[in-house]
């Protein structure tokens, strides 16, 4: 299993965008990998959905947080550290319009 530590540095790519930003790993929380995301241009692409669900969070909207997943797993996000390819889930980009804050999982195999 690919181990991540505080300083790694994680680009995500979107499935048919490219490259979408550098996700700086700064802090593991109950296993969920948290950090600055500075975006890409291929990130313009599909920030208002980030956006959207952002804003949903904020609201407490939970019920309509689900459709918004499913548009954002549409875009294929990949995760890549030194060429390796990770397996991630549960990716949550906070886009508040001034800066993105983020998390995410390792996919841990059984």
């Amino acid at each position: 299993m690919s181990e991540i530590h505080v300083g790694d540095t994680i680009l995500l790519h979107g499935r048919e965008i490219g490259l979408l930003g550098e996700f700086l790993v700064n802090d593991d929380i109950s296993g969920a990998w948290c950090g600055d995301f500075t975006p890409a241009p291929g990130y313009s692409q599909v920030r208002h959905l980030f956006m959207e669900w952002t804003e949903l969070v904020n609201d407490q909207c939970f019920s309509l947080l689900d459709e918004a997943d499913d548009k954002i797993a549409a875009i294929g996000v990949a995760a890549v550290r030194k060429g390796e390819l990770l397996a991630i889930t549960n990716l949550q980009l906070h886009d508040d319009g001034r800066s993105v804050k983020g998390s995410f999982r390792l996919v841990i195999w059984q």
